[in-house]
């Protein structure tokens, strides 16, 4: 279980990384800015030196892929016990801590989980001709 000094800064860490649209809003015209992009990168790496003194940009990536890739993972099955017709009571909750502070990735995942690459091409065959 994480302390509560690790939850307070994993929880900055997370506010700054939202505050930073060019490392994760795909649809951004910041996203397509290798330099800004960069940037971004060294300021949330001189955020995690501050628990991790040895941490550099390639640590950073691997820490914010664990984190969206848990988040991910939740979100899909939280989704899918929605779509399997349970009740109010039996939707899955999320179990990761920093599920809600993650939040504003929904978007950004909801894109691909639950379709596949077939489904997708039919409905633009089909909207193609409706």
């Amino acid at each position: 279980m994480a302390t509560t000094k690790n939850i307070e800064f994993w929880r900055e860490f997370i506010n700054l990384y939202r505050e930073l649209p060019a490392v994760w809003k795909i649809k951004s015209d910041d996203y397509k800015n290798r330099d800004l992009k960069s940037e971004c990168y060294v300021k949330l790496t001189d955020k995690l030196i501050e628990l991790q003194p040895t941490a550099d940009i390639n640590c950073t990536k691997r820490k914010i892929n664990t984190l969206r890739s848990n988040f991910r993972r939740e979100l899909k099955k939280q989704i899918n016990s929605r779509k399997s017709g349970a009740g109010a009571d039996d939707v899955y909750e999320p179990t990761v801590w920093y599920f809600n502070d993650l939040e504003f990735l929904r978007d950004q995942e909801c894109q691909d989980i639950g379709r596949s690459s077939i489904e997708e091409d039919m409905s633009n065959f089909v909207s193609f001709f409706y």
